[in-house]
């Protein structure tokens, strides 16, 4: 089990590739020094999620895939990215009217980052 002082659920909101490639950079790193890191795809991000599943992104799916939490719901069906995220088997999440909550990270003890 993981100490709750290195739990971190990074958000990442933008929609550019190089913002979206920090934050999968950033939970991979952590992830390989013990904290219990996950990734939150939200808002924008969720249009990468097709070059990240395809092989289009510099880090191999089967990397990131182990570390991402969920996409917005609202979001991935407002870009139309809904079924690919789904078919990968990617959570969507959408509890606060069709979005991610983050108070729901926060009651589950993690700390917040978003990118």
């Amino acid at each position: 089990m993981t100490d709750d002082n290195k739990k971190y659920a990074i958000f990442a909101f933008r929609g550019e590739a190089p913002c979206v490639l920090h934050a999968v950079l950033n939970a991979d790193d952590m992830r390989k020094k013990g904290y219990d890191a996950i990734l939150i795809l939200e808002g924008g991000s969720v249009k990468i999620a097709p070059k990240m599943i395809n092989g289009d992104f510099p880090i191999p799916w089967d990397e990131i895939n182990t570390f991402i939490d969920c996409a917005c719901l609202g979001c991935s069906k407002m870009f139309k990215v809904d079924k690919i995220i789904q078919e990968a088997g990617i959570r969507l999440e959408g509890s606060m009217k069709n979005h991610v909550s983050i108070e729901n990270y926060i009651n589950k003890g993690y700390k917040i980052i978003i990118i």
